[in-house]
């Protein structure tokens, strides 16, 4: 297994996955020889010194490297040679390989979207709706763009902008609007079509454009009768964003509350998206059509069963074809659970899918004996991203006591979960940063709790009769019932069975279980929202740590007032290395900072780094060029846009 996460350069930065939809078949035409690489914008080479830090060793230049989108390698439909994370159990692909036109393109996803609008929510479901009709003005870069992909990078190349810059200290960015954008022509036909929108069909995206889609995201706008716009489920991608203005046509002027230096992988975020201000002005948000800048356009849509996309032939990027994009004619959605995607898949109906029922090595082995032209991948997420949570907080908090919560952690056997739960396949990370940036290579559990004083007060040393001890001393009792809610993720719920069976039986208590559906019913629990409190559970929940694109805002989410501190880290220490990362440090000291938040979680234990389990990506033998990191979307999942590069076989 390649457990290689090294991360190269400024990159190593951001904290993101990379799925990888590649293939290989018996009609790819392999090159004769390696081609140069494809004509590219001028680079913008900038030298950032960051802002000197309270802590720490003197910041020093360093050089990032921004360019305009690359023109995809003449003739082929990738650059990409390899990626660096996965371990291909079934038909690695050739990517570098000439592009085939034509064809379907048909995703499988469990979730009927909940919206169609990109913004109001970060709904998995609706961005696997419609994020390839809308695109970014920055974004994570997509294979045909990359020689090497890597599961922890998210590498920030321009999407509807051309080129961006950054004035003194990185809290004024000017970007440069691709003067080739274009809103989409739907058909008379297609969904959501209407001819008070014929003044927006196929004009120039404008800088005002830019500003309008800003303003969306921060919640700024009033509708048309004057009342404000929906609240917008605003990520942290976007909270230092204080200003934006139109300079001319193609020139929008952002001015941030802080300096940033890393702010163009913020907007590489998965939900910021571009809007036409005409669709707000008829509607009053974008939940009632769909019609953007990207690639596909949406044609038919029928929420509970499928969706249906054609290629917007007035698209305004070339492939390495030198044709327009997408190589597609359409892309389709259709809606269903894991058990009908594994047999859709099986059959040929489907292309890509959320899941397919593979959990473990052999799952994937027995998956390919039934779909042999099937290609196959084991991957890892780039960070551990649940962790076991605590009440500390409040009168009579369950586990305000320390003693309590090593007790909890003490009676779990957290390598027998690797072994029998994941078949081997699994690891044990921090929820902070990246495993990249923490770790050169998968961290033995050893590993992972060093620094821990003794293993008495090592909570993943597996010790019932110490985890008993200290239950009792803490002030706890033979059994008690402890509740724990939780919103079951993919694959959640075997692991917090099996936790809750090691919790039980070692320390002879009850675990009432609330397994809540409702992710709205969860995000109160837990706090999610703002302005709602935090730790609005009686005893024990299952956090989800979101995946943020830089180091800066996973910290900034563990500092004092901030709506993502669910576990309310009140710690001065956090606070200044949180504010060291946001003004650009080198990868060196970005290593630094991560490993002693690191340290300081291990000291307070307010939430456990669940195991992870090794993920299995699914393709058909005829999907092509198709790679996405996290941050950006993952996959068809998250970050549909990918549907503008892929192509198929015959």
């Amino acid at each position: 297994m390649i457990n290689r996460f090294r991360l190269l350069g400024f990159a190593s930065l951001l904290i993101v996955i990379v799925l990888v939809i590649g293939a290989c078949g018996s009609d790819d035409e392999a090159p004769t020889s390696t081609p140069a690489r494809g004509p590219t914008s001028t680079p913008q080479v900038i030298v950032a010194t960051p802002t000197p830090g309270p802590v720490g060793p003197t910041s020093t230049p360093f050089i990032v490297i921004q360019t305009a989108t690359p023109t995809p390698q003449p003739g082929l439909g990738a650059q990409t040679t390899r990626i660096n994370g996965f371990r291909w159990i079934q038909n690695e692909p050739n990517w570098r390989v000439p592009p085939r036109r034509g064809g379907t393109h048909t995703f499988a996803n469990s979730t009927a979207p909940a919206s169609l609008d990109p913004v109001l929510s970060r709904s998995f479901s609706s961005l696997a709706a419609v994020s390839m009709v809308y695109s970014s003005l920055i974004r994570c870069a997509v294979a045909s763009n990359q020689v090497v992909g890597d599961v922890s990078q998210c590498v920030p190349e321009a999407d509807a902008v051309s080129t961006w810059s950054q004035t003194g200290s990185g809290k004024v960015w000017t970007l440069k609007l691709n003067p080739n954008a274009t809103w989409q022509t739907p058909p008379q036909t297609a969904f959501g079509y209407d001819a008070k929108l014929t003044p927006l069909y196929g004009r120039k995206v404008t800088a005002d454009d830019a500003v309008h889609s800003i303003s969306y995201w921060l919640g700024r706008l009033k509708k048309a009768d004057g009342s404000p716009q929906p609240t917008v489920a605003q990520g942290s991608h976007w909270t230092n964003i204080d200003t934006a203005r139109a300079v001319d046509p193609v020139t929008v002027e952002v001015t941030l509350k802080e300096p940033d230096p890393i702010f163009p992988s913020s907007l590489a975020d998965y939900q910021s998206r571009l809007v036409p201000p005409e669709v707000f002005a008829l509607d009053g948000d974008y939940t009632k059509r769909a019609v953007g800048s990207g690639a596909f356009i949406l044609d038919k849509f029928d929420r509970a069963v499928k969706s249906e996309m054609i290629a917007n032939t007035k698209f305004w990027k070339n492939g390495g074809d030198g044709k327009p994009l997408p190589y597609l004619d359409k892309h389709g959605l259709l809606i269903l659970n894991a058990t009908l995607a594994r047999s859709a898949m099986i059959t040929g109906q489907i292309d890509s899918a959320l899941g397919v029922g593979i959990v473990t090595p052999a799952d994937a082995i027995n998956f390919g004996r039934q779909c042999t032209s099937c290609q196959i991948a084991e991957m890892f997420s780039a960070k551990s991203i649940y962790g076991l949570g605590f009440k500390t907080e409040g009168p009579n908090a369950a586990f305000v006591d320390i003693r309590s919560r090593i007790a909890i952690g003490k009676a779990i056997d957290w390598q027998n979960i690797i072994n029998n739960v994941y078949a081997g396949a699994g690891r044990l990370v921090p929820n902070t940063a990246a495993t990249g940036i923490l770790y050169d290579d998968n961290p033995s559990i050893a590993k992972f709790s060093e620094g821990i004083a003794s293993d008495d007060g090592n909570p993943w040393v597996f010790n019932p009769t110490k985890a008993k001890e200290l239950w009792i001393a803490s002030g706890h009792k033979a059994g008690e019932t402890i509740n724990l809610i939780f919103n079951p993720y993919t694959g959640l719920p075997n692991t917090v069975l099996a936790m809750v069976g090691d919790i039980e039986k070692n320390l002879g208590i009850s675990i009432k279980v609330n397994q809540v559906s409702d992710i709205n019913v969860y995000y109160a629990a837990v706090g999610f929202n703002p302005g709602q409190t935090h730790q609005n559970f009686d005893g024990l929940t299952v956090y989800n740590a979101q995946y943020r694109p830089t180091l800066a805002l996973e910290l900034a989410g563990m500092q004092k007032g901030n709506q993502l501190n669910f576990q309310e880290y009140d710690n001065p220490r956090i606070d200044e290395l949180a504010a060291e990362a946001a003004r650009g440090v080198t990868p060196e000291r970005t290593r630094q900072i991560a490993l002693e938040v690191w340290g300081i979680e291990k000291k307070e234990l307010k939430r456990f780094p669940l195991p992870e389990a090794a993920r299995y990506i699914v393709y058909s033998g005829r999907l092509r060029n198709a790679y996405q990191q996290n941050g950006g979307g993952e996959a068809f999942h998250l970050g549909g846009h990918i549907a503008e590069v892929v192509w198929l076989a015959s």
